[in-house]
């Protein structure tokens, strides 16, 4: 046998890696696509994956209503052929194909209807068992991690070379191996006879026996470099090859593309005969051979997956109708007094928790609201007063950003406030060492646990991530000194332009988000994902500042963009657990200002009220009753498993000016993003908003999408059992792999979905042709509508009625209202 060459080893490698998507460290997490390597097939294709799935199980849709205009609607999406073929002759009554296989859904094979087992059996064999703790001793121990100059894979081998705990007839194989990941895999493909035509299968399934440590370790590859995949690939064919097992070839290869139709068997003989009684409504007939056949051909297209892939569009399907109707009727009549208007024009994340906080102050103070992503067009590396080192305060489409840095105004206050959080540091300091550092036996794991509830319980005494409780002193951000002016002027005018904000009242604040969490790991997922999993205070801060930079302002002139001397930028950020509205850099305002600022966070604590009884509802634990203060205690109780939804139940992007949805409740399931076609002549706005914001916005979508239809992969199961391995993830429990994804409390409760899984639905306000020249030219678009993972609607006014998009270009769609 020849052994393969390092070349061949790392092309096998990168075919496999494809299909893994990399996952961010627990304090920088954002949302992804944890299915974005399968892309370039139509998401229905999933079925065909060994381990993944792109729906729910078909008995859980035949538990709602049906709407057969609905699923006729479906079906005819999923199988365009039906609606073409020929009518079916049936005792004397003709059906049409359309008909037989609404019937044929409504009434499916019997075994469809049962639930199947949703448990996970985390167990590992002894091969993955004892490399799931090796990797997290390397990963989250500094102790343990590869030496400058070495690989992960050598690294691994010379301390499992020594471990007694493994047998020595594998030790000194280990050792006998050689140093390098790509010449150790060859060795093991050779000796285990391996050639060329099984190499890609055996290597994929390495990467997903462990596919949380491979989507951590893919993450590593970019970001650290200090750990490949093609080490964890070494790493696990050098293990089995020691320990004497066989190095098997799997059937079907999970990293090759995966097939665009499933085989499909002749359907059951008693579902045909059912279908059939149904379409002509006579239970006892008996179906002649050539009815039985003619039924058998339509049927033979609803193969299982076909099956819930239909349901899943018609749910998806029934929510867009819902949605247009909502927006046709508009909202309510502009009830807010004149005296009690503000002239306050506010933007807004596109985040959906922010949809509420804008309606409730468009209805009470009469604000105008805009959205845009959550950075404001400035990405930066932000390091804060105190901070030890810069965030990464950008979204993930993003390789970098400024360098920027808190200056305080006041000196010697800083240095007071430096010295009060020393004692509060050491305590932080000290809890979260226990918490991250695994002991080699895995003995801490549960001390581990018990470190990381005794910091997130301090923290609301000792300080939060910005400081909490104990006073920050006034700073400004040296923007002007490290944002060229250059730069600075195209951010200001991006931004301006992309949400049509061009003309200026007095007072323009721009609002980022943040979340106040205790004993929760993945309190980043709560957090501004296009700030990377950070508070967006300091984006809207920085945006502050370049737009009252009067260098800035004169640029913007020259440009037609005229911002009035009157008009003031103002930061602040919304605390989406309660609801509060905080202005930052308050000390900045000038005094013609103030007034109109207190006057907007009076107007804020009213509509921030209104919001959360509004989330109580949906809130497990809670209810219309609970009072506020207990809604908002959530934030800083450390044995909450809800202190808010994040953006469960998201299901659509609105990309459009602020006047055809403002007044209208939309549930907070919407990402908003204000775009006024007037405002930009050339195009190049829109072209930002959807090859960037929607993209960031269908990868939240995937992530919940994902998380709840199939929690044993892509979840990170019961928050209950977690054990944080450092920033790097969770395990669940002690032992297993590392898990991706979102915890099940952030989708369910229970057996309760708080999440109802739906593909993104993307609606935009636009020229038609401009939108077609859009996606003409971006291929991740092309990818998402041609494969199924999002569909698009667009309409160029409100007169027109809304028009859907496919390959061929834009249909009129009769089911959606105007």
């Amino acid at each position: 046998m020849t052994q393969p060459s390092a070349p061949q080893v790392r092309a096998a490698v990168a075919g496999a890696a494809r299909t893994i998507t990399p996952t961010w460290p627990l304090t920088s997490f954002i949302a992804v696509n944890p299915a974005s390597g399968h892309l370039r097939r139509p998401m229905q294709a999933l079925h065909t994956v060994p381990g993944e799935t792109p729906t729910r199980p078909e008995h859980e849709y035949l538990q709602g209503d049906v709407d057969l205009g609905v699923l006729r609607t479906a079906v005819a999406e999923v199988l365009p052929a039906l609606t073409t073929a020929d009518d079916l002759e049936l005792a004397g009554r003709r059906s049409t194909a359309l008909d037989v296989a609404v019937a044929a859904l409504l009434h499916p094979p019997v075994d469809a209807a049962s639930a199947s087992d949703p448990e996970r059996d985390d167990a590992l064999d002894p091969v993955d068992q004892y490399l799931s703790q090796s990797l997290a001793r390397f990963s989250a121990d500094p102790v343990w991690a590869p030496a400058p100059g070495t690989g992960l894979f050598d690294r691994f081998r010379q301390l499992a070379g020594h471990d007694r705990t493994v047998p020595k007839r594998a030790r000194t194989t280990l050792l006998a191996l050689p140093t390098t990941a790509e010449a150790a895999i060859a060795e093991v493909l050779r000796a285990n006879g391996i050639g060329a035509a099984s190499r890609a299968a055996v290597v994929g399934a390495q990467l997903h026996a462990l596919p949380g440590w491979a989507s951590h370790l893919a993450w590593r590859a970019q970001h650290t470099g200090d750990a490949t995949l093609t080490d964890l690939v070494a790493c696990r064919l050098a293990l089995t090859h020691a320990l004497g097992a066989v190095v098997d070839v799997p059937a079907v290869d999970a990293a090759a593309p995966a097939s665009d139709r499933v085989s499909v068997a002749a359907p059951d003989a008693g579902w045909v005969e059912r279908t059939l009684r149904l379409c002509v409504g006579d239970t006892t007939h008996e179906p002649a051979p050539a009815e039985r056949i003619a039924v058998s051909r339509v049927l033979r297209l609803l193969d299982p997956a076909t099956r819930t892939t239909v349901w899943q569009t018609a749910t998806e399907t029934a929510y867009r109708d819902g949605l247009m109707a909502t927006i046709a009727r508009g909202g309510p009549a502009d009830t807010v007094a004149p005296e009690a208007r503000l002239d306050v024009q506010m933007v807004f994340c596109i985040d959906t928790r922010s949809e509420g906080l804008r309606r409730h102050l468009e209805l009470t103070a009469g604000v105008r609201t805009f959205g845009l992503a959550g950075f404001f067009g400035v990405p930066l590396r932000y390091t804060s007063l105190f901070g030890q080192q810069p965030r990464e305060q950008y979204p993930a489409l993003l390789s970098t950003g400024y360098e920027v840095t808190d200056q305080a105004v006041d000196a010697a206050a800083a240095r007071r406030a430096r010295d009060r959080r020393a004692l509060a540091g050491a305590v932080r300091s000290t809890t979260k060492r226990v918490a991250s550092t695994p002991a080699s036996a895995f003995g801490w794991a549960e001390l581990s646990g018990w470190g990381t509830l005794v910091a997130d319980l301090v923290r609301p005494v000792t300080g939060n991530r910005d400081g909490g409780r104990i006073p920050t002193p006034d700073t400004v951000l040296d923007v002007y000194e490290q944002i060229p002016l250059d730069d600075r002027v195209v951010a200001a005018e991006a931004a301006l332009r992309m949400t049509g904000l061009t003309r200026f009242a007095p007072l323009v604040v721009l609002t980022g988000h943040r979340t106040e969490t205790v004993n929760n790991p993945y309190r980043a997922a709560l957090d501004c994902g296009a700030c990377g999993g950070n508070p967006g205070g300091a984006n809207a801060r920085a945006a502050a500042a370049i737009c009252n930079d009067p260098a800035v302002r004169r640029r913007l002139a020259q440009r037609g963009l005229s911002i009035p001397d009157t008009t003031w930028f103002v930061a602040a950020e919304h605390e989406t657990t309660t609801d509060r509205l905080t202005v930052l850099d308050r000390h900045l305002v000038p005094d013609t200002h103030r007034e109109t600022v207190d006057r907007l966070l009076a107007a804020a604590a009213v509509a921030g009220d209104a919001l959360t009884a509004e989330r109580a509802r949906d809130l497990p634990g809670a209810g219309e009753r609970t009072s506020l203060r207990r809604v908002r205690r959530r934030a800083t109780d450390g044995s909450e498993m809800y202190p808010e939804l994040g953006l469960a139940n998201n299901a659509a992007i609105i990309i459009a000016p602020r006047a055809i949805t403002r007044g209208v409740d939309l549930e907070r399931r919407t990402f908003l993003h204000d775009y006024d076609p007037a405002a930009d002549p050339d195009g190049s706005a829109l072209t930002n908003i959807m090859t960037a914001p929607l993209i960031v916005a269908q990868w939240i979508n995937a992530q919940y999408y994902f998380s709840t239809i199939n929690p044993e992969r892509h979840g990170a199961g019961n928050k209950t059992v977690h054990n944080p391995l450092g920033d790097l993830g969770v395990l669940a429990g002690h032992t297993g792999d590392l898990r991706a994804g979102l915890p099940w409390q952030s989708v369910a409760v229970g057996g309760r979905l708080l999440h109802e899984p739906l593909r993104l639905s993307v609606l935009i306000q636009a020229p038609l042709d401009r939108i077609a020249q859009i996606v003409a030219a971006t291929d991740a678009l092309r990818a998402l509508l041609d494969g199924g993972w999002i569909s698009l609607h667009a309409r160029q006014d409100p007169h027109q009625p809304w028009q859907r998009y496919r390959a061929a270009g834009f249909t009129t769609d009769e089911r959606n209202p105007s």
